[in-house]
């Protein structure tokens, strides 16, 4: 099935988030940037499985890495968040 408007789920980018007029908890906004980076992830190795351009190979490792490393982040100060150590923004 091709993407409509009718069966496509638009992705909030962070800045609609943080410019929205309702008030979003900082736990909401962490476990969707978390939840957004995991898609982001997926979405690199599928595109590195289908490709055959040594450019677009090399371009694909180095974005897979910067989004576990910022997957890896974002778990972390998850982390911190529940256990108490930050009590707001992060």
């Amino acid at each position: 099935m091709l993407p409509t408007p009718e069966n496509t789920v638009r992705k909030t980018t962070l800045w609609e988030w943080l410019v929205s007029p309702d008030m979003v908890s900082d736990e909401e906004l962490l476990y969707e940037m978390i939840r957004e980076t995991r898609e982001d992830i997926e979405v690199c190795r599928q595109n590195y499985e289908f490709t055959n351009d040594e450019t677009l190979i090399d371009m694909y490792i180095y974005a897979i890495k910067a989004h576990e490393m910022r997957y890896e982040y974002l778990i972390k100060i998850a982390k911190k968040y529940y256990d108490g150590e930050i009590t707001e923004g992060f």
